[in-house]
């Protein structure tokens, strides 16, 4: 949200889109395009995809977003929740980049490097890039509203977000900032660490669901230990 209190203006232009097989009996698609706009920090022009069933009606109405890792991208879709799991229940999936910085040539974070014409003006700088979590919360927004999210999802009750190691920063960054307050529902930050949701919580912040699982380091993290300083 910007300073003076008014939605930036963003949009999802028209993808491109194939199918990818039926799960559980249920035939999907993918959806790749471009996701513009304007966050409060500045302009972005990045690229975004999208997994639903052909038919929407044939989905459970929940949207789960996930920011994608330096690396492997939608880890969590591929490989980790895996999609024979999310889309035989009826999930769609979306992923949206949101960072042009890339470690030792790996840059998945924008989704797809070979996009041209790709940008982030807001956000901070990290290394050698850019950063603007607000892209995914923009995101998650438009799936709601947006005219071609509403093409390809439907009517969508409920937005969930994940991510995992690299990707699970900007989903508790999201989360212990306040920009995901009105937008997830759900957060499942795992191999994460760092960035203590309690504190944002208990100050109102965020009032969705988050279970954080954290087994990037042998031992407990003292970040995600339940103070019992918030329930949620």
């Amino acid at each position: 949200m910007s300073d003076l209190g008014i939605r930036p203006i963003t949009r999802l232009e028209e993808p491109r889109k194939r199918r990818i097989g039926a799960f559980g009996g249920i035939e999907y698609v993918q959806y790749d395009g471009i996701f513009s706009g304007r966050t409060s920090t500045g302009k972005f022009r990045v690229p975004y995809r999208i997994a639903a069933p052909v038919n929407p009606e044939k989905g459970n109405q929940t949207v789960l977003v996930e920011p994608p890792h330096f690396n492997i991208a939608l880890g969590a879709r591929v490989f980790y929740l895996g999609e024979e799991f999310l889309f035989s229940r009826g999930f769609s999936h979306a992923g949206v980049g949101w960072s042009t910085t890339s470690f030792d040539g790996r840059n998945r974070r924008i989704l797809d490097p070979t996009v041209p014409g790709v940008f982030i003006h807001g956000g901070f700088i990290e290394e050698n890039g850019r950063v603007d979590d607000e892209i995914i919360s923009e995101f998650a927004e438009a799936l709601k509203i947006d005219r071609i999210a509403r093409r390809i999802l439907g009517d969508i009750e409920r937005r969930s977000i994940t991510g995992f190691s690299d990707s699970s920063d900007p989903v508790l960054r999201l989360i212990t900032s306040g920009l995901a307050e009105g937008v997830f529902d759900f957060a499942l930050p795992f191999t994460a660490f760092g960035h203590d949701p309690q504190a944002a919580i208990s100050a109102g912040l965020y009032d969705g669901k988050i279970i954080v699982v954290n087994s990037e380091f042998e031992g407990a993290s003292s970040e995600f230990v339940d103070r019992g300083i918030a329930l949620n």
